[in-house]
């Protein structure tokens, strides 16, 4: 049973149609931009493609808000259902995702790092270019059961409190 399961990739088709691409995990569909957005391997990638790919361009014409969608690849999976709701709301979307990294900043524990260095330095750019975009809401997501054991969040609002130091003032976590 095991085997015919994972040969039929889980058996999809027992979702109703509408939200089976929603059932395909681990795979992304280019809505979820993965290739583009979705950091994966953050040793081999300079971190400035994001400007290109990953923030939609400003439009001269209007004054649409920004909204930043920042976390691991459980954040990439809202980026389909955003883009849809552009097409009644008014904003702009930028996103900042990277695997198995969490929107916290770098913690020590004992001598060993909660959130590996790769993490640390993609946090630290996403960080640095949200306070420089300024947008109107950003979106902190993640996995957070996976982290909850690792002591992540004995500072967690330390994030919060630095996005609201610079400026940005709707946080969702």
């Amino acid at each position: 049973l095991g085997v015919e399961t994972y040969r039929a990739e889980g058996f999809i088709s027992r979702f109703p149609s509408i939200i089976q691409h929603l059932a395909n995990y681990p795979s992304y569909s280019e809505d979820d931009r993965n290739k583009k957005c979705l950091e994966q391997d953050f040793d081999n990638r300079d971190l400035v493609k994001f400007e290109s790919d990953c923030i939609d361009p400003e439009d001269n014409t209007s004054d649409k808000p920004l909204v930043v969608l920042w976390g691991d690849s459980i954040a990439a999976h809202l980026y389909s259902g955003l883009k849809n709701l552009q097409n009644t709301q008014d904003f702009r979307l930028a996103q900042f995702t990277a695997g198995s990294c969490p929107p916290l900043l770098l913690r020590e524990i004992g001598n060993s790092l909660v959130i590996n260095m790769s993490c640390h330095r993609f946090n630290n750019y996403a960080l640095k270019r949200i306070i420089k975009l300024r947008p109107k809401t950003v979106i902190l997501s993640g996995y957070w059961i996976l982290y909850n054991d690792s002591g992540v969040f004995d500072n967690e609002d330390e994030i919060v409190v630095s996005l609201k130091k610079g400026g940005i003032k709707i946080i969702l976590v």
